[in-house]
């Protein structure tokens, strides 16, 4: 099922827009709503994510406290056994 929305753009784009009559100028914006909407749902899901970690970090610090593990150490140690 469609629902019908109206766009407000102004006039010289108007007059442009009638010069391609052969774009499908309606399946141009759903597809560029489309693409939004993905980027935006990525964003929160990002967001969610980096929350479920605080969260995690939190919930660790709270139960073992402050620990002086750099994983940078570790990083540079695994990248170093691949050479």
């Amino acid at each position: 099922m469609t629902d019908m929305m109206s766009v407000r753009v102004p006039k010289e784009y108007r007059k442009k827009l009638r010069k391609f009559k052969q774009i499908n100028w309606s399946e141009v914006v759903r597809k560029a709503i489309a693409a939004r909407i993905d980027e935006e749902e990525r964003k929160m899901d990002i967001k969610e994510a980096v929350s479920f970690m605080d969260g995690i970090r939190e919930r660790i610090l709270k139960s073992q406290g402050s620990t002086d593990y750099d994983s940078s150490e570790a990083i540079r140690r695994w990248r170093e056994t691949r050479r």
